[in-house]
C-alpha cells in the first residue's frame, strides 16, 4: 500500500489485497507443485536453504544423522491451505531424495556400520568414513586394527585402501561432493567448494586447504585416486628392481600437471627416498643423472601442506636434494 495513502484508503486497499491473496497464493502453490513433479524442477540449494525462483521455500535442518537432514517449509508458506502444504512438503522430499542420491555409497557404509557381524573395529572405521564423506587419511584411521576378513569387507563396500588415504572413488565425483557439502552446511560446517570438473591436479592459493577429494602437496593438490595411481606405479618399479635402487620416470606425474617438487613430496610421503647423483664434473657432458630411489615403510606421515624447499637453479630433479636432506 502506498505509504502516502489516507487511512481510509489504506484500509480499503488492505482489505482488497486480503481478499485476493488466498487465490494468488493457491495459484502459486499449484505452479510450484506442478514444477516439482517435473524431472528438472527449477530448485536450487543455497547452503541449507531450498530456493524456488530465488525465493526460499524450505530449509534443511539437522536430523538423526548427517545423512538424514530434515526438511522444514519456509514460514512464507504458512498461509497456504494445509492440504497444499502437505503436498508441497511431499514433493520437496522426493526432490531432495533425488538431489542427494549421489550419496548412496555413504548410505551403504552407514548401513554396514550397524551390522554387529562386522566387528567393533570395522564399525568404528565405517562411522568415521561416513562422517568424513568417505575420505580419511590412512594414518590413525584404525585400519591397522582390522583383520583380513574385515579389510576384504571394507573393499567390497567400495573403499579403496591407498598408501596415504582411504577413499571411495564414487565420492570423488562433482555430484557426490556437492551433495556432501550441502549436508555439512546443514550442520554449520564450511568446507571448500568442490572443483566442478575434478581435474587430477589443482593449484592452491596461499595456505588454503585443499578441496574435498584432494591431498595437499605444497602449492598444489592432487586428487586422491591419482595420487594412489602414481604411488602404485612407483611400487611397481620398486618390485621390478628387486633390492637395487631404481629410477622413476616422472612423465606421467608431469602430464597430470604435477610439479617436480610436488611429485617428490608425494613420493616422500609414500615412503620413498632418493639419492641424488653428483653433478657432472667439469669437462663431462650429457644429461643429468636421474635420482636413484629406495623405499622403506612409512613410520609416520609428514604434513602434506608444508611448502617444499626452493629448487636450485639447475636440473629438473635437483630440488630433490633438499627434500632428501
Amino acid at each position: 500500500v502506498d505509504p502516502q495513502a489516507r487511512l481510509a484508503d489504506r484500509k480499503l486497499l488492505l482489505a482488497a489485497a486480503e481478499r485476493h491473496l488466498p487465490g494468488v497464493l493457491a495459484e502459486r502453490a499449484r505452479e510450484l507443485i506442478a514444477q516439482l513433479g517435473s524431472a528438472a524442477a527449477p530448485l536450487a540449494l543455497d547452503g541449507a536453504r531450498v530456493l524456488w525462483e530465488d525465493e526460499p521455500v524450505a530449509a534443511l535442518r539437522p536430523g538423526r544423522s548427517v545423512l538424514t537432514p530434515q526438511l522444514a517449509l519456509d514460514d512464507s508458506l504458512s498461509a497456504l491451505a494445509p492440504g497444499q502444504r502437505v503436498e508441497i512438503e511431499a514433493a520437496l522430499g522426493r526432490w531432495l531424495d533425488g538431489t542427494l542420491a549421489a550419496l548412496q555409497p555413504l548410505h551403504a557404509l552407514h548401513h554396514a556400520s550397524t551390522d554387529a557381524a562386522g566387528g567393533p573395529e570395522l564399525r568404528a572405521l565405517l562411522i568415521r568414513l561416513v562422517e568424513a564423506g568417505g575420505m580419511l587419511p590412512r594414518q590413525d584411521s584404525g585400519l591397522d586394527r582390522l583383520d583380513k576378513i574385515q579389510r576384504d569387507r571394507l573393499r567390497r563396500l567400495g573403499v579403496t585402501v591407498g598408501a596415504l588415504d582411504l577413499f571411495m572413488p564414487a565420492m570423488l565425483k562433482p555430484a557426490a561432493l556437492g551433495a556432501w557439502r550441502t549436508l555439512l552446511a546443514v550442520r554449520g560446517t564450511v568446507i571448500p567448494a568442490p572443483v566442478p570438473t575434478m581435474p587430477p591436479v589443482v593449484a592452491l592459493a596461499g595456505k588454503a586447504p585443499p578441496p574435498p577429494g584432494y591431498r595437499a602437496l605444497g602449492r598444489q593438490a592432487i586428487r586422491m585416486d591419482i595420487a594412489e595411481k602414481l604411488l602404485r606405479l612407483a611400487h611397481g618399479a620398486r618390485v621390478a628392481a628387486g633390492s637395487k635402487p631404481f629410477v622413476l620416470d616422472p612423465a606421467l606425474a608431469v602430464s597430470t600437471g604435477l610439479s617436480t617438487l610436488a611429485y617428490a613430496q608425494l613420493l616422500r610421503l609414500g615412503g620413498f627416498t632418493a639419492t641424488v647423483p653428483r653433478p657432472l664434473a667439469d669437462g663431462q657432458f650429457g644429461p643429468p643423472r636421474p635420482p636413484l630411489w629406495r623405499w622403506r615403510p612409512v613410520r609416520r606421515e609428514e604434513p602434506a601442506s608444508g611448502q617444499p624447499a626452493t629448487a636450485p637453479a639447475s636440473g629438473a630433479f635437483a630440488a630433490l636434494a633438499d627434500l632428501v636432506r
